[in-house]
């Protein structure tokens, strides 16, 4: 072979064994591309991920501020309606109105009446806003409802009775066990059923419940409109002062002795109530009997291996 063939063979082998190398190189090339760009997506993806999540809590957070801010107006309201009582009944005595001794101490009476009343609306917006915050904590476990409606049918059967008003506690048959703090599921339904009392002048109550699927509701029907039980609160009443009229007389024993509580505060307090306790509180409106609302109290069944 001469030289020049040689040197041809020696190109050709060297050419060959550079694409070889080259060829088997290629896989790792690209598989070190993609281990370079695969971190890139993932961070990516991690933080739409965290956009998403920070989206939602935004979200909640407008929902809960606007949920506070309504809940902190209705108590607010409550709170003054019984403190204008308190006021009025002691301008009345101050302006020296009364009639007669008998009269003086019937308004010291009734503005000690709106101390208490004032008292209450604190202990129940105090205690509410404890558990929603979480520095009370809910003492969840399996109750039997039929105890719990005994209970609260003895503690507002004699309001109803006083004004001559007719209210039925149906106790279901079966045995129906929910998970809920007992205590604080009763001081929601006797809120809403002494609420329905205060503002009613004639009519019947009734309270039943049963069981659908993992919940149980509890209905609560009465001769109050809707629009009484979600009424947006209107401006508070104002108590005439002493500045330059003297104090209306009927006008303040009036408001001294208004309802209480409100209805759309109880709907408020008892909601937040059942919410910390995974249930809910819905309104119907009766179509079969116009006039009449049914509240109804969802709250969760206890389960086997609850029970």
């Amino acid at each position: 072979m001469n030289e020049p063939s040689l040197l041809w063979l020696l190109a050709g082998v060297g050419v060959g064994w550079a694409a070889s190398q080259v060829w088997h190189r290629f896989p790792a090339i690209s598989a070190n591309v993609f281990e370079a760009t695969s971190p890139a997506e993932g961070e990516a993806a991690v933080l739409k991920e965290q956009l998403r999540q920070t989206e939602l809590a935004y979200c909640m957070a407008m929902q809960m501020s606007q949920f506070k801010g309504s809940f902190l107006a209705r108590s607010s309201h409550e709170l003054r309606s019984p403190l204008n009582g308190l006021i009025g009944m002691h301008q009345l005595i101050l302006a020296e109105l009364c009639d007669s001794p008998e009269e003086e101490r019937d308004f010291i009476t009734q503005a000690h009446a709106s101390a208490l009343k004032m008292v209450k609306v604190l202990d129940e917006v105090i205690d509410a806003a404890k558990v929603e915050h979480g520095t009370s904590q809910l003492a969840l476990h399996p109750t039997d409802l039929s105890t719990l409606l005994y209970e609260v049918n003895g503690l507002t059967h004699l309001q109803a009775q006083n004004r001559n008003l007719r209210l039925t506690v149906v106790v279901p048959d079966s045995e129906i066990e929910v998970l809920v703090d007992s205590r604080r599921l009763r001081q929601a339904l006797v809120m809403l059923v002494d609420s329905a009392i205060a503002h009613l002048e004639e009519g019947s109550i009734t309270v039943t419940a049963e069981s659908t699927g993992e919940y149980c509701q509890i209905a609560i029907a009465t001769p109050i409109a809707m629009s009484v039980w979600s009424a947006d609160l209107e401006q508070p009443l104002t108590c005439p002062m002493l500045d330059n009229l003297q104090p209306d007389k009927r006008t303040i024993v009036d408001l001294a002795n208004q309802p209480f509580p409100l209805p759309s505060f109880s709907i408020a307090i008892a909601r937040s109530l059942l919410q910390s306790m995974q249930g809910k509180l819905e309104l119907v409106k009766e179509i079969e009997q116009p006039g009449f609302t049914r509240i109804l109290c969802t709250v969760p069944l206890a389960s086997s291996e609850a029970r």
